[in-house]
């Protein structure tokens, strides 16, 4: 569906605002719907964490509703309830109308009386006029209690999430068109990666500031980042242990990776806010059992190296844990492993069911494939622990590092003398780290 041109200054965004339109053309055209029994949404609630284009897209909604009575609902007094009796009835009256509510959200605040008025007043709509449509705005769905966000009320629910690496690239090249950047010093995939997360709002800020603090338009990726990580951060003044802490966990995240680098590509590396970030990219996976154990390794990598470092793993860990187990369940109950419910014809199988203590069984199975890993992880890692602490280091001092950097840094870490003699007296190394460590060094 081609955009309207009245949405051109939103970037990105295309498929919310696609369905959007759609519902208000169905609105536009209910009386034909209505005859077929096609029960047209009343009210559409528009949420999404702030910055990525919500109260944007509700601007331009103004524009787009030329043609129909628009009411916008602005808080003016603490008589709220009174306001909102207000419009809803004007907004009766018409023959169309549509109902804007900014930050619905701080308006109901957990105000029983303002939560019952909406709902009185949504469902008068229903019964009163079939003209009208309530679009309201809110950062978190959660805030909006489960009695709005029943049919026939505030039903139907679009996402503003976070930009994706298309809308990143669009956002990207319409600030370069804008401000006549050099495209060449531009590096889509890192900037990619680095506003993994971000909002629309936060992407084009940060461009505009490196700007200005650089004092020219010819500005690089790395000086966006720079001012992305100092935005999040502040300047580093002294080592966070937290912080530092997060490091040792990405950087054990990221060998455990490379070992494994032929199906699970590497992306780049984030610490901020108190969260550590792997962009991590997987080719072709899953497929084969041994895929699924690699990359159980990987997630559990980050919490053996705060062990290896700290005697103790934080809570942080827990969603990889979480993804570890959830391989691993796979592997046990869907790869074959589960019994001959899974392989045999339906006519063999159709009256059994799966025993409590066959999922008992499985669930020490699944165990022990966890600790087996732990293990295997754990003594790994210990003897890369050097390379663990020096890249946490790098981490930690920039902040962000991309896949190349990454590569570059561990290519001339096993390219430094001290170390090659170390390696050369070490008979454990294992021949899969040496050809990792020969296409790392093409790669860098």
């Amino acid at each position: 569906m081609e955009r309207n041109e009245v949405f051109n200054e939103v970037v990105g965004c295309d498929n919310q605002i696609e369905a959007l339109i759609n519902i208000i053309d169905w609105f536009k055209n209910n009386e034909e719907h209505m005859k077929k029994g096609i029960e047209i949404p009343r009210g559409v609630i528009l949420y999404g964490s702030p910055g990525n284009g919500k109260s944007l897209v509700m601007r331009c909604l103004k524009t787009y509703l030329k043609d129909i009575p628009c009411y916008v609902y602005n808080r003016k007094s603490t008589y709220v309830i009174g306001e909102l009796n207000n419009i809803f009835h004007q907004a009766s009256l018409d023959k169309k109308a549509v109902i804007l509510i900014d930050e619905l959200d701080l308006l109901i605040d957990d105000n029983k009386s303002v939560i019952r008025s909406l709902q009185e007043n949504l469902d008068g709509i229903e019964e009163v006029s079939k003209n009208v449509l309530v679009i309201t705005v809110c950062n978190y769905l959660s805030d909006i209690p489960s009695p709005l966000k029943r049919r026939g009320r505030l039903s139907s629910i679009i996402n503003f999430s976070s930009p994706t690496p298309n809308e990143i690239t669009k956002i990207i090249q319409d600030q370069i068109k804008k401000y006549g950047l050099n495209e060449e010093l531009i590096d889509d995939d890192e900037l990619i990666n680095a506003f993994d997360g971000e909002s629309f709002v936060t992407i084009k800020t940060m461009i505009n500031e490196t700007i200005l603090t650089k004092g020219t338009f010819d500005i690089t990726s790395d000086d966006i980042i720079e001012t992305l990580y100092k935005y999040e951060n502040g300047s580093i003044k002294a080592k966070e242990k937290s912080l530092f802490n997060i490091a040792i966990h990405e950087a054990g995240h990221i060998v455990l990776n490379l070992k494994y680098a032929d199906k699970n590509k590497l992306g780049g590396v984030k610490i901020n806010g108190g969260k550590g970030y792997i962009i991590s990219k997987t080719t072709n996976f899953p497929g084969k059992y041994s895929d699924y154990l690699n990359r159980a390794e990987i997630y559990l990598a980050g919490r053996q190296a705060e062990k290896i470092f700290f005697k103790e793993a934080s809570g942080g860990c827990a969603s990889d844990l979480e993804n570890a187990r959830s391989l691993v369940y796979t592997i046990v109950n869907r790869m074959g492993y589960f019994g001959l419910e899974y392989i045999l014809p339906e006519d063999h199988f159709h009256y059994r069911t799966v025993s409590y203590i066959k999922l008992h069984k499985n669930e020490k199975k699944e165990e022990r494939i966890l600790k087996r890993l732990d293990k295997k992880v754990y003594k790994y890692l210990k003897s890369k622990k050097d390379l663990i602490y020096k890249l946490a280091e790098a981490i930690y001092e920039k902040g962000y590092m991309t896949a190349k950097e990454i590569k570059a840094f561990v290519a001339n870490y096993y390219s430094d003398p001290k170390i090659s003699l170390a390696k050369s007296e070490n008979k454990t190394v294992l021949k899969q780290e040496n050809k990792t460590i020969e296409n790392l060094t093409s790669l860098a």
